[in-house]
């Protein structure tokens, strides 16, 4: 190696040295700007971040409070029908009807006129209440989603068998009932007994997940005369 390339190489952390001294305002401007832009693209990411989680929060706030509208319109349709029937069926006891069939047919054209989400609907007499030819007296419309869900139901001959999107099976809930005591299988002693409105936790029956809003009836006098009962698909609130 030359002396001449020898010494250049030996001074070239010195002229690097001198060459950055020189471009330290160059090299300062150019980390300011940097600096900057990395500041802006944090904050506009920022930004963003919170745009997105203000947007995201106030989606999820439209779908609840849409989920919850849906369901009070669910809840007041059956606590409206329970009321409906309660105040037809007080009507007709004042106006002395005293036959079932009149009952029956009254209970049957409410029902079927209700959304697919009303599963279903019926009242109890208390002892003597209503019917008062008879101790007990509990005719009861569900949906039956299959033809053959109607094998063992009670069936009344001048009423249509269908309605609604499946087939409505009557039943008489007041069959096997014990004079000793006042509908004495659960869930009808704890909701008909205290003569109050009330909603059930949800339960399972034939496959189906139902709630039940119990609400009494009750004549001019406010003497208890039995209790309506409104059946609601549970799956139905949770899919809206």
């Amino acid at each position: 190696m030359s002396s001449n390339a020898a010494t250049a190489i030996a001074q070239m952390p010195a002229l690097l040295k001198r060459q950055m001294h020189s471009n330290s305002f160059g090299i300062r401007l150019f980390a300011m700007i940097m600096g900057g832009a990395v500041v802006s693209i944090a904050s506009v990411a920022f930004l963003f971040a919170e745009t997105v989680k203000y947007q995201a929060e106030d989606h999820i706030q439209e779908v609840l409070e849409s989920k919850v509208g849906k369901i009070h319109e669910v809840t007041d349709r059956a606590e409206n029908l329970a009321y409906t029937l309660g105040v037809s069926v007080a009507t007709l006891h004042i106006r002395r009807a005293q036959t079932a069939e009149t009952y029956q047919v009254l209970t049957r054209q409410l029902f079927e006129s209700q959304p697919s989400y009303i599963l279903g609907l019926g009242f109890g007499q208390k002892e003597y209440g209503i019917l008062t030819d008879q101790a007990w007296f509990y005719p009861y419309y569900q949906i039956d989603s299959t033809a053959d869900a109607r094998t063992g139901a009670s069936s009344i001959a001048s009423l249509p068998t269908t309605a609604q999107s499946g087939s409505v099976r009557y039943i008489n809930r007041a069959e096997g009932a014990e004079e000793a005591d006042f509908y004495p299988t659960e869930p009808n002693q704890t909701y008909f007994s205290p003569q109050q409105s009330a909603w059930t936790p949800p339960r399972q029956r034939d496959g189906d997940n139902l709630l039940t809003y119990y609400s009494p009836i009750f004549d001019d006098d406010q003497t208890w005369l039995g209790t309506t009962v409104v059946d609601i698909d549970g799956d139905y609130l949770q899919a809206v």
